[in-house]
């Protein structure tokens, strides 16, 4: 089991290596390495369970791809990942089944490996907004205006909900209640701006015109595209496919506006890492 958990964490940080660095440079991350990943991991977790009868490690592995899986499509079809996060989740799931034999505490590997990319992914897409913020700013101060208004109705209904926690704070006698109804206040107030704001970096930095030559399969349109009356691909959708890509060419668009999504793969590599030298960032 120890050379096996060695030769699969070695597998997981290389892997995410390259991966970080296709995704920051191309924006999508090869289905080859996906495939590779949840081939090796299985491939390694099966060779060990014959050679040593331990057939709860490859079963184990079997289980936490299934998670993962599961967990992945919740994300994409959700919109918030796209296709090729996804896989790597799924190769995260084989490779990490099981903790590794290194791995010192009483809570599962794969759980705090999750939280901790979303620690790592939380400050990492907000520190990606900010820089497209000051990069587009004068455009992104008069989209946030917009967005303010478009939504003032929300705005409204956190803003009633915050003083509705403020003053239940008051009324519970008990601290915990107290601390928790001002949290919950804080936050709210804090959320609907946030959103405010993504939405306007999200406007303003993140949607392209691109041409149609440069369109790669999981793009996700940002308009309905239309030709002689007949829709060829939704901004709804879950990303271009090969045959829309080949009737937008066929239609003799040029440009098509594409919403480019965070290179979040880069979160991932720092979460294993961290998970593999540190543990968990809150326990």
């Amino acid at each position: 089991m120890i050379l096996a958990d060695i030769i699969l964490a070695s597998i997981g940080v290389f892997a995410l290596l390259i991966a970080s660095l296709t995704d920051l440079k191309k924006k999508e991350v090869p289905d080859w390495l996906n495939f590779s990943v949840i081939a090796a991991a299985l491939g390694i977790r099966l060779i060990h369970a014959v050679a040593y009868s331990d057939y709860k490690y490859f079963l184990y592995g079997v289980i936490g791809f299934v998670t993962m899986f599961s967990l992945g499509m919740i994300l994409y079809y959700g919109r918030l990942w796209g296709g090729g996060d996804t896989k790597l989740l799924m190769g995260l799931g084989a490779l990490f089944g099981t903790s590794p034999f290194f791995y010192q505490s009483k809570y599962p590997f794969l759980a705090m490996l999750l939280m901790n990319i979303i620690i790592v992914g939380s400050f990492y897409s907000l520190g990606y907004a900010i820089i497209l913020f000051f990069r587009n700013r004068k455009r992104a101060i008069l989209e946030m205006r917009h967005q303010a208004k478009r939504m003032k109705f929300a705005r409204l209904f956190y803003l009633l909900a915050s003083i509705t926690a403020m003053a239940l704070s008051i009324i519970f006698k008990n601290n915990f209640s107290k601390i928790l109804s001002l949290t919950l206040a804080g936050f709210l107030l804090f959320y609907i701006h946030l959103l405010i704001f993504i939405r306007s970096i999200e406007k303003v930095g993140m949607y392209k015109a691109v041409p149609v030559s440069q369109l790669t399969e999981g793009d996700w349109v940002a308009e309905d595209i239309i030709s002689h009356g007949k829709l060829i691909c939704s901004k709804k959708g879950l990303g271009l496919e090969k045959n829309q890509i080949y009737a937008i060419k066929r239609a003799g668009i040029k440009k098509v506006i594409v919403k480019e999504g965070v290179a979040f793969v880069p979160s991932f590599f720092i979460g294993l890492v961290s998970t593999l030298a540190f543990g968990s960032f809150l326990f």
